[in-house]
């Protein structure tokens, strides 16, 4: 940015670069997740409706972040294949750092220790803890984004299938674990399906209420 050729707002004025400079940061700091479970909880309060209202300043830059928070942990809610992908980089990463740690007779971090980490219990628990709570409540204000929960909900039942829990228990006793294949019978069409199959949003369900309500009134 302090070079003239990589300075995208070097044409921007002094005081709207001062809005978008908080902007970016706001957000960058909201994937800190020490943030998420407060910045969930005033999500959960708004629906899409609140989308067509005047926001405030603060509501902007909630939605925002989450958005953004949101995409940054967004591996779960991927076509599985994809999923599996970064699931396999995170995992390695996290492996590796827990043999450094061991090596140098530190403390070996939380999900860190090849020996004693089940990679299909752990994704569960992510899925389950953060991605579930966070993604369904973004749908409820983005429906869009309900196509990202058909896919997170194929992953945890994937996950939670008990021929991949035992097998991955044995290969963690062995130090041997590796991530399965996708299943014989996978497409991420037939797994889109289930998209329409998920629970109304609030909104919808309001304005199914406000129909029938209406056709009661006629």
């Amino acid at each position: 940015m302090q070079q003239s050729k990589y300075n995208i707002f070097k044409h921007t004025p002094a005081a709207t670069y001062s809005i978008v400079r908080e902007a970016i940061i706001h957000m960058v700091l909201a994937t800190d997740m020490s943030q998420h479970f407060v910045k969930l909880g005033l999500l959960k309060t708004k629906d899409e409706e609140w989308l067509k209202q005047e926001l405030s300043r603060e509501d902007r830059l909630l939605i925002m972040s989450m958005v953004v928070h949101a995409a940054d942990v967004s591996n779960p809610c991927r076509p599985l294949p994809l999923y599996l992908q970064w699931t396999d980089k995170v995992i390695q990463e996290f492996f590796a750092q827990g043999d450094r740690e061991k090596a140098l007779g530190l403390p070996i971090s939380p999900l860190m220790n090849r020996g004693t980490t089940n990679i299909a219990r752990s994704q569960c628990g992510f899925i389950d803890v953060i991605i579930a709570p966070l993604y369904n409540a973004m749908s409820e204000i983005i429906p869009q984004m309900r196509e990202c929960v058909a896919h997170m909900r194929y992953n945890k039942d994937f996950w939670s299938s008990m021929s991949v829990l035992s097998i991955r228990e044995e290969e963690m006793r062995k130090g041997t674990q590796k991530l399965p294949p996708l299943p014989d019978d996978f497409a991420a069409s037939a797994v889109l399906k289930v998209h329409m199959k998920l629970p109304r949003t609030r909104t919808q369900l309001r304005h199914k209420e406000k129909q029938r309500t209406l056709r009661d009134i006629h």
